[in-house]
């Protein structure tokens, strides 16, 4: 018996000409598209800005991004400041 998994992709591209390209790549490889990655959403994945990422739920291991935590904390002040806010 085959299992397909469902493979699902938030996009929130910074680029309006990078939605179309991002759509047709996931769409290609059979990723369903959705637009919220709420806390009961079935996202896998979100692509985003870094500031945009649902970070808590990539830190607990339920989603993936595609960005590396707190880059933008480490090499922007004002990227640290919102962190610093966030985490303490």
């Amino acid at each position: 018996m085959v299992t397909t998994v469902r493979k699902v992709v938030a996009l929130s591209p910074s680029q309006a000409y990078e939605k179309e390209l991002l759509e047709n790549a996931f769409r290609k490889r059979s990723w369903e598209i959705l637009e919220d990655v709420g806390e009961e959403s079935p996202v896998h994945l979100q692509w985003a800005k870094a500031r945009d990422v649902a970070w808590d739920r990539v830190l607990d291991g339920s989603l993936f991004a595609n960005h590396f935590f707190l880059k933008t904390g480490v090499a922007r002040k004002a990227g640290l400041a919102r962190t610093l806010a966030v985490r303490t």
